[in-house]
This record gives C-alpha cells, structure tokens and sequence, in this order.
C-alpha cells in the first residue's frame, strides 16, 4: 500500500512529465498549419502530412526517462500527439481529448461556460474545475465501459472520432494474439453503441522490430485485419528508432526533490527549473518509415478526418472542412515522412 507521500510524489511526477506535453503542443514550433497538401508525393491527389517534430519531441521523454511500460507514459504521449494532429486538421480544440494542459477532459460546453461567467467569478471556477476534472474518458460501448485514448465529443453531436493507441517496445512475438483478440472485442464494443464514429488505431513499435521477420508479418496482418465494416476505419504502425544509449538519459522526476510540477499556481522558481528540464528536449527519438503505404500515419490520419467529415452534416466543422477543401494553403510540407529504411 502505497503511503500518502508516496502518492504525492507520484501525483507531482506526473504533473512535471505531462506539462512537458503542453510545451510540446502548445510551444513555439510551426504548429497548426494546414496538414492537407497535393503534389507529386500523393501522385497529385490529397493527402495528410503529419507533422512529426511534435511526436518525436513527446515521445522522447519516456525514453529518456527509461518509463517503465507500466506507467503508460509512451501511451499518454501518442495520446497527446494524435489529439494535436487532429486540431491541427481543424477540429475544434475543446472537443477533443487529451486536452493539451490539466484537466485532460474536460467538455468544450464546459469551457464556453467559464468564458462566459463574470471574471471575479473565473477563478473560483477554474479552480473547481481542476480539481474535478478527469485524466480519462469513458465511453460506455454496446456491452462495457472502455477508456478511449483519444475523443471527439461534445453533448449534442455524442463522440465523433475514437482513437486507441498502444505502445510496444520490445518483445514483439509476445501478446500478438492476446492483442488481436482485444483489439477485436474493443472495436466490436464501441461500435455497436457508436455506429457513425470514426474509430482508428495508432501502434506504435521500436524499430528493432523490423529485425524480427515472424513478429512483423503478424503484426502488419494484425493492423490490416483489424479494418473493415465492425471495426476499425483506420489503423496505422508508427516506428520508432532511438539508440540504447539514450535510454536514461534524464532523471525521473520521482526521484527529484520536490517533483518541480509545473502549474498555475507555482512559483516563478519552479517553473525556472522546470524549464531547466523539460524546455529543451534532446533529440533521441526519430519516426522511421517501415515501407508500408496502407499503414503510414498520413494515411490513417487523413482516413479519420474524412470519416468524421463525411459522417456529419455539411454545416459541421466548418474549420476542418476549409482546410481540407483548400490543400496547400499553407507552405509546403518540410516535414518527412519518416527516417529511410536505409538509415542505419
């Protein structure tokens, strides 16, 4: 049984490790440009270009912390990044979940509320909120409550976009079957209750199994199984490839004095150090390409968006639907696609 301080370093570590996420997303990289384009890399039709800086960004700090897989902090980060790359598609922002800062869901109707109330009255209600506020959704399916990763909802149009992500960065040829069955039984629960939402699936692998020939073909015929009418509308393998050397690379912030969570109410020297640690990530983890067009990110990200789109009606997301109408607004994409396979 874990003690109250125990609990508390748990809880301060947590909020150090997760405002990183909104210095990530929220920061001062290129952020919400148009991710649609045409050009000769569609073969001149529309595609999705995913901005991979943020995901390698995010995704670094549990390896550079070397997280135990039991912490879910890989997961959490892909949550953060999918949640990002769907705002930057033109969704709106409050609508879905994981939020970029604390409370991590929290309903957009929720949010126009606070706006709306008198600013001596703000505060208080903030701070409620707060200390209300969930860091998970649960979405009641056709047979079971299941955590989504990653939601789209709002109280009149119900959840519009659902999104699993799961994490996997070593023994590949274990679970495989274990994960078949419970992706399966995940797609077939939620969709019995949410018919018109979209529903997608990012795995995410280190690229050390591309090494492992039997576990990599039952993979990719995992995520290509797992598509069709009752389950999944998109799915995709995201590769990641990072040297053993900058495993542990950083301290946890469990064993850091103080945990240094960053949040409204800490004082100018806590954010200083916080910043000190988080502000400028190392470059350690880079998106590889595995060869598989059907299974890129773009793709799966770009057959979401057109599901949530064609799903409503036209007067829905306008934002979303402008975007895409007018590819290439932006500059062009610089961000690639992933590291070649022939990278060492």
């Amino acid at each position: 049984m874990a003690t109250d301080a125990e609990k508390k370093a748990r809880a301060d570590a947590s909020a150090a490790v997760f405002a990183a996420v909104r210095e990530v997303v929220e920061g001062d990289l290129p952020r919400l440009t148009n991710p649609w384009h045409v050009g000769p890399a569609y073969v001149n039709s529309l595609g999705y270009t995913p901005n991979l800086e943020p995901l390698e960004r995010l995704t670094a700090i549990p390896v550079l912390q070397n997280a135990h897989p039991n912490t879910g902090r890989m997961g959490k980060m892909l949550d953060a990044y999918i949640a990002f790359e769907m705002r930057r598609a033109g969704f709106d922002k409050r609508s879905i979940w994981p939020r970029a800062s604390h409370p991590r869901v929290w309903p957009g109707e929720t949010a126009d509320l606070l706006e709306g109330s008198l600013a001596r009255n703000r505060e208080a209600i903030r701070e409620e909120l707060d200390r209300q506020g969930l860091s998970t959704a649960q979405i009641l399916g056709r047979h079971y409550f299941k955590q989504v990763d990653v939601l789209m909802a709002s109280w009149d149009r119900g959840a519009e976009l659902m999104v699993s992500t799961k994490a996997q960065m070593s023994s590949f040829g274990n679970n495989v079957t274990n994960r078949f069955e419970e992706f399966v039984g995940d797609a077939h629960n939620l969709r019995g209750r949410h018919p018109m939402a979209a529903l997608g699936l990012v795995y995410t692998a280190r690229s050390t199994v591309l090494e492992e020939g039997g576990p990599y073909a039952r993979l990719l015929d995992m995520l290509r199984s797992l598509r069709g009418r009752d389950l999944f509308d998109a799915t995709c393998l995201v590769l990641l490839d990072y040297a053993d050397t900058t495993i542990g690379g950083w301290p946890d912030p469990l064993e850091m004095t103080g945990g240094w969570p960053r949040t409204r109410t800490s004082p100018p020297e806590a954010d200083d150090r916080f910043l000190d640690l988080f502000g400028d990530i190392p470059e350690a983890v880079n998106v590889r390409e595995h060869g598989e067009p059907d299974l890129m990110l773009g793709p799966c990200l770009a057959g979401l968006a057109h599901c949530v789109l064609d799903r409503s009606p036209v007067g829905e997301h306008a934002e979303a639907r402008r975007r895409r109408h007018n590819p290439n607004q932006d500059d062009p994409p610089q961000h690639r696609v992933g590291r070649p396979l022939s990278d060492p």
